[in-house]
């Protein structure tokens, strides 16, 4: 929004940027407090499901089972990186004055 003003005029109204801030500061701690962690329980409930498939797999030789349960613990490896890096990306969004938030700048 305040990109396609930006565009069309030369001065921005000040508020409408606060408000397309808090906006998008909304989303973000949103994922932050409620997405990011159902993410992290679903990728340790998806390790601790490879695990035994992954071990049971090598017990008995079949390489199906054993690609599978090592597939699902790297992805779910990866998927708690991303959320990890994720949150530190955003985690600034939090430490803001609360003058930004109640429009006294």
């Amino acid at each position: 929004m305040i990109k396609e003003q930006y565009k069309t005029k030369d001065l921005i109204d000040p508020n409408d940027v606060i408000t397309n801030f808090n906006d998008k500061k909304k989303k973000i701690r949103k994922n932050i407090y409620t997405v990011f962690p159902k993410v992290k329980r679903w990728a340790n409930i998806a390790t601790m499901i490879s695990i035994p498939i992954s071990v049971f797999g090598v017990a008995t030789g079949n390489a199906i089972m054993t690609i599978a349960g090592f597939s699902l613990a790297g992805f779910s490896r990866f998927t708690k990186e991303q959320i990890h890096l994720l949150e530190n990306k955003y985690r600034w969004i939090t430490f803001l004055p609360s003058l930004v938030e109640n429009k006294k700048i």
